[in-house]
């Protein structure tokens, strides 16, 4: 049993647009914790508290945190449907 597709097949065509909406969704929710772990001004490691002079904690700020979730949910997701 030989199986033939085509780049021109819209099944490829529908795999490909939602796979490259759903790698710009973990790169945004990559950007968005980065942006606020540094709007939030709390370290998570010493280096980093005392290289920008901010306070450290042990967790995460409840935003950052919740950021971070969203993002290990979407790998939980994503990745197996990519593959």
């Amino acid at each position: 049993m030989q199986l033939h597709f085509s780049y021109t097949d819209p099944a490829l065509s529908a795999f490909a647009v939602t796979s490259i909406i759903l790698i710009l969704n973990l790169l945004t929710l990559w950007i968005l914790s980065g942006a606020r772990r540094v709007h939030s001004r709390v370290a998570i490691n010493s280096e980093d508290g005392a290289l920008y002079n901010i306070p450290v904690s042990e967790t995460d700020p409840p935003e950052v945190a919740r950021y971070l979730r969203a993002h290990r949910n979407a790998e939980a997701t994503i990745y197996p449907f990519l593959l």
